[in-house]
């Protein structure tokens, strides 16, 4: 589990069930301040992907076959198509090389405030899918960015 979430104020993200899944798996949700979407580029420029490139291009039918789309294609983002900001490799390529590196200290980065909040990585990794059942039998997709 990722240790903090950076997320918008979209309704998504301030109903309970997300907040709950949260606190019952130690994840903090760090929320950015309103009306700044710029706080949050990153996770804005692959909502953008994620609905022009699987949203916008198909007709769900019924919730097995949305998650079926989404699943083909979060399946090819992260095997297939390489991401500029990875070297352009992979992000299960990246992942697969980060991990056969030897293990050195981490380095502090100049531009990043000794004190506060810890910061969203520039790298989103490799884009996971949860699915939960709520108490009301729907069932809500959880997406979240995990650090190689």
């Amino acid at each position: 589990m990722p240790e903090v979430i950076q997320v918008d104020n979209g309704p998504e993200f301030i109903s309970r069930v997300v907040d709950q899944w949260a606190y019952a798996n130690g994840v903090t949700l760090h929320f950015i301040d309103p009306g700044k979407p710029v706080q949050n580029a990153f996770i804005e420029s692959f909502n953008g992907k994620f609905r022009d490139e699987c949203l916008n291009q198909n007709w769900h039918t019924s919730l097995e076959d949305a998650r079926r789309s989404i699943e083909t294609w979060r399946v090819d983002y992260n095997t297939v198509r390489p991401h500029s900001s990875l070297g352009y490799l992979t992000p299960v390529e990246y992942a697969a090389r980060i991990a056969a590196r030897p293990a050195s200290p981490p380095r502090r980065s100049s531009h990043l405030p000794r004190r506060g909040p810890k910061r969203m990585c520039k790298n989103p990794g490799v884009l996971t899918c949860h699915w939960i059942k709520t108490g009301a039998g729907q069932s809500v997709a959880l997406h979240s960015t995990e650090n190689p």
